[in-house]
């Protein structure tokens, strides 16, 4: 089972009780980080919701952003080719620092997520592998009086003892390309401390990441059967 997943999007969220937003210290950070190796944003701008700081992207939905908010510290790339090392390298290397300017002492909760295309082997439009192959739609769908434009499945997965994380899964038909199938989880888990808040959002990417490309893939696998001629 070879899919070759690739990953198009990350989002970490490490929330936290609510604290005012002052731009100041987040400049002089901004400044910092700008004089060094660190110079992971080029912008910042003070927005209505928070600070943003974020890197010049092309057109066509990209982002590469921290979003420095009331409740939360969110770090986000969309289609700008960062794997998932340099990513995690980025939540890791740069929080510590957020969290000292924001004078944070305790985080609620980590919400991760981990956004990913596969090319099926068996089938070459996503929406009919999903309409046939999984769904198993005759004309159930003529009901509507219309074709759908997407497709998709939504499954959650409820924590358990030995696993306390919450996984949101959706499987998708992918607009962009009809021959791509579109995998994304948003996985919460409990609160990392904030001295362990670097390693913490690292380990839950990567158990996010497995979930997605393993697990996910492995599941849609089992409905790409080689079609009948």
């Amino acid at each position: 089972m070879n899919y070759a997943p690739r990953t198009i999007g990350f989002q970490c969220d490490l929330l936290h009780p609510a604290v005012r937003v002052e731009p100041g210290p987040l400049q002089r950070l901004h400044a910092r980080w700008s004089e060094t190796r660190q110079a992971c944003y080029a912008n910042f701008q003070v927005a209505p919701e928070g600070v943003i700081l974020s890197n010049p992207v092309p057109a066509g939905g990209a982002v590469s952003h921290l979003a420095v908010l009331h409740d939360r510290l969110q770090f986000r790339e969309d289609l700008t080719g960062l794997s998932l090392e340099e990513f995690s390298e980025r939540v890791a290397g740069l929080v510590d620092a957020c969290v000292e300017a924001r004078g944070l002492r305790q985080f609620l909760a980590l919400q991760v997520a981990v956004r990913t295309l596969i090319n099926l082997r068996h089938h070459s439009d996503s929406r009919a592998f999903l309409r046939q192959a999984m769904f198993r739609f005759r004309e159930e769908l003529d009901a509507f009086g219309r074709e759908p434009q997407l497709l998709g499945l939504r499954l959650a997965f409820p924590g358990t003892e030995r696993d306390p994380s919450l996984h949101v899964l959706r499987i998708e038909s992918f607009h962009a390309d009809p021959r791509s199938l579109f995998l994304e989880d948003q996985a919460t888990f409990p609160p990392a401390a904030i001295a362990s808040a670097g390693a913490g959002a690292r380990s839950a990417l990567s158990a996010t990441y497995r979930f997605t490309t393993e697990r996910a893939v492995r599941f849609v696998a089992s409905f790409d059967a080689r079609q009948k001629a």
